[in-house]
């Protein structure tokens, strides 16, 4: 079985600037973890899309410790990798005809329209 983190409904939390490997981190231990642990895991294969903050040796460290083995490169390929599938859509959504948008709240709140239209 495989499980997806995207909290449909919930809205994700939006991150302020870049985003860190330390604070990539604790999304993962608080939303994650618990996830997980919800639906028994325990023989776990972790896979994520290999930008840097996701592959820093701590980051690996983390993982190995909490999530068990890491499924490496495969996620580089489109028929592994459906999250940017999601991420796609959401985008062409967001700036449908081009849209632009006259502060970051004005954004925020079109992220949130644009996330309850998406269905699973």
């Amino acid at each position: 079985m495989g499980i997806g983190l995207f909290q449909y409904p919930d809205i994700p939390s939006l991150t302020q600037g870049q985003k860190q490997y330390e604070n990539y981190q604790e999304t993962l231990a608080s939303l994650l973890v618990p996830l997980v642990k919800f639906f028994g895991g325990t023989d776990l294969t972790f896979q994520h899309d290999n930008p840097s903050i996701h592959a820093t040796k701590s980051t690996s460290k983390w993982l190995s410790s909490n999530m068990g083995s890491v499924l490496s490169g495969l996620a580089l390929s489109s028929d592994f990798n459906f999250i940017e599938n999601v991420w796609g859509k959401f985008t062409n959504l967001v700036y449908k005809n081009s849209k632009q948008y006259s502060s970051v709240e004005v954004l925020k709140l079109a992220n949130e329209d644009v996330w309850f239209e998406l269905q699973p």
